[in-house]
């Protein structure tokens, strides 16, 4: 009966948690409680503390929200969502904290607090310091990219081709737009067929031929016309 109720329980604990280490991290209130969560969370996790009260508040919103997702005899096939937000949540983590440790001046434990602070605290010297030494700077920015595309992919529960074959859709569908707005940008009248047809009316009517006679046969008109401009030109000569 209980297990029913167990992320809605988790759900508000965390949510409960995330007020609290808040009051801590933002307004150095709380408490004994807030203040302790909120330097414990400085001095471990860095510049990271700042997500922490954000972090723990969605993952309680999503133990609540996102249960009921499988019927109780699928339980055992499954995975819980708080299975899915512990572990998504954690990469993410662990990922973060690791850049701003590559990112933050690469200090180590026995530094001066405040630099674990204002880079990825203990936990990124854990993860970073490694790291760098393992595949250098830029890869080790790589990997931890990787560890929180991760991440993400845990916590939303949507697998990567998913996620892929959407971005690639999204991304067709904007082309395809785009190039539908610049080829109406350059198209010419008649290239819609606006003024072609009445065009060639106005010519028709006003008796213009193509400059080619052999062509087209000429006209009584036209031959009339021809021998009265013939006819000047000699006088003018």
């Amino acid at each position: 009966m209980l297990g029913e109720h167990a992320d809605d329980v988790g759900g508000l604990l965390l949510l409960a948690l995330a007020v609290i280490c808040g009051l801590g991290v933002y307004a150095d209130r709380g408490g004994p409680l807030g203040r302790g969560l909120g330097d414990l969370a400085a001095t471990t996790l860095g510049w990271l503390r700042l997500a922490v009260p954000p972090l723990l508040a969605l993952g309680g919103a999503a133990l609540i929200l996102r249960r009921g997702d499988v019927d109780a005899g699928d339980e055992d096939a499954q995975p819980s969502a708080a299975a899915h937000v512990a572990v998504g949540t954690a990469l993410l983590v662990v990922a973060v904290a690791g850049v701003l440790h590559v990112t933050g001046g690469r200090p180590r434990l026995d530094d001066p607090v405040e630099q674990l602070r204002d880079a990825g605290g203990w936990l990124g010297v854990g993860v970073g310091g490694p790291l760098v030494g393992l595949v250098g700077t830029a890869g080790s920015l790589v990997v931890l990219g990787v560890v929180a595309v991760g991440g993400l992919v845990v916590l939303t529960r949507t697998p990567l081709r998913d996620a892929v074959d959407r971005t690639l859709a999204r991304a067709g569908a904007l082309t395809r737009g785009l190039d539908r707005r610049l080829a109406s940008l350059f198209r010419l009248p008649y290239d819609d067929g606006e003024g072609g047809d009445a065009a060639t009316t106005d010519e028709r009517a006003a008796g213009l031929r193509p400059d080619d006679d052999t062509l087209v046969e000429p006209s009584a008109e036209g031959e009339a016309t021809g021998a009265r401009r013939r006819e000047g030109r000699r006088r003018r000569a």
